[in-house]
């Protein structure tokens, strides 16, 4: 386990394979991040026009912020967990005869938001020389990366997934606290 995709390359170091091999783009040519997020339940979710009152300023002023992406993702089409769910997705646990516990509340399942990173052989020298952060940078801006908060903003968009529960999984800020500025020494230029 890995806490991104840029990570996998120094995890299968710690485990004993040949850096030489990890970082050869035509033997390694993905890689992958993923979280589960919860997917709330069609029936019973909650619209930001009716939830955006019971908000905290903090909570709205960063949903604000970090949720509203042209062409993305807008606050207008975001929907909130009920936590009281409803009949469509509530179900009793039983054990042993005997009822334990009601569990749905407003959660249907899980879903995938993920990073998929191709590899090359630029991504991997600046992954060497200047480190993961460089390597994601140039990853999202020259070879169009997705990462793994734009694929939740579409997620939320969508409306399948509460924006203040993913990002306890998936910050909404991750790409701005990860950005940095990535030196382009010739060979980087897209």
């Amino acid at each position: 386990h890995t806490n991104s995709a840029f990570g996998i390359p120094e995890r299968m170091i710690t485990m004993g394979v040949n850096p030489e091999l990890i970082c050869d783009p035509q033997l390694l040519i993905g890689m992958i991040s993923q979280r589960l997020v919860p997917t709330l339940c069609p029936h019973c979710r909650i619209p930001w026009s009716e939830k955006v009152a019971s908000l905290s300023p903090e909570q709205t002023a960063f949903l604000t912020r970090y949720g509203n992406r042209k062409g993305i993702c807008s606050t207008e089409n975001m929907y909130f967990r009920n936590h009281e769910g409803c009949p469509a997705c509530n179900r009793d646990v039983v054990i042993n005869g005997r009822k334990r516990t009601t569990v749905g509340r407003g959660v249907t399942g899980r879903t995938v938001i993920a990073e998929v990173v191709e590899t090359d052989a630029r991504l991997f020298r600046l992954l060497r020389t200047e480190g993961k952060e460089a390597a994601r940078q140039y990853w999202l801006e020259h070879m169009n990366g997705i990462s793994r908060v734009e694929h939740l903003l579409h997620r939320i968009n969508e409306g399948r997934v509460d924006p203040l529960e993913a990002t306890r999984i998936v910050p909404l800020d991750e790409d701005e606290r990860l950005a940095v500025d990535i030196p382009l020494k010739g060979e980087c230029h897209a």
